[in-house]
């Protein structure tokens, strides 16, 4: 199925046929929540813990853990798509128009993003990227912490 990017927004539930709805669809089971659409880009990203299609958990872990659990996290993904884990760039884009994903997810009884949240962003030897979802301040942390990291996954629609 060819997504219409136009018509994607933030906080959409993204269901496992492609389409999009802000509504839950009672006879669809949703893939991801759209937390991310770059539609000069032609991207769409969606945070897979919405998934009704498989029991995909966030971890709460140190940083080299965390991108050991993205790296070797398995999806069965399409042509055009893949597993990302995103940069702190792209973290803070998603934490700033946050709140309609919030609400998608409080309507189906799961839980958002909070607290911490790596980045892939790696600064040095002993420090990464973090954004707070709890006030959206970004820095870095000590790569020993244990903050969240979710898989999000990525549809290229090009």
């Amino acid at each position: 199925m060819k997504v219409n990017i136009t018509k994607v927004e933030v906080g959409m539930f993204w269901y496992e046929d492609d389409s999009f709805s802000f509504k839950k669809a009672t006879d669809k089971k949703v893939k991801a929540i759209v937390e991310f659409v770059n539609k000069a880009g032609g991207v769409i990203c969606g945070d897979l813990t919405a998934s009704e299609l498989f029991d995909i958990k966030e971890k709460q872990v140190d940083w080299n853990k965390a991108r050991a659990y993205i790296k070797k996290f398995h999806y069965p993904i399409t042509e055009n798509e893949k597993v990302i884990w995103f940069d702190e760039g792209g973290m803070r884009s998603v934490y700033e128009q946050y709140s309609p994903v919030r609400k998608a997810f409080k309507s189906i009884g799961k839980k958002c993003r909070e607290d911490e949240q790596w980045t892939c962003g790696h600064t040095t030897g002993l420090y990464a990227w973090h954004v707070n979802f709890s006030n959206g301040a970004k820095g870095w942390k000590r790569i020993d912490s244990p903050l969240y990291v979710r898989p999000t996954l990525l549809l290229s629609c090009w």
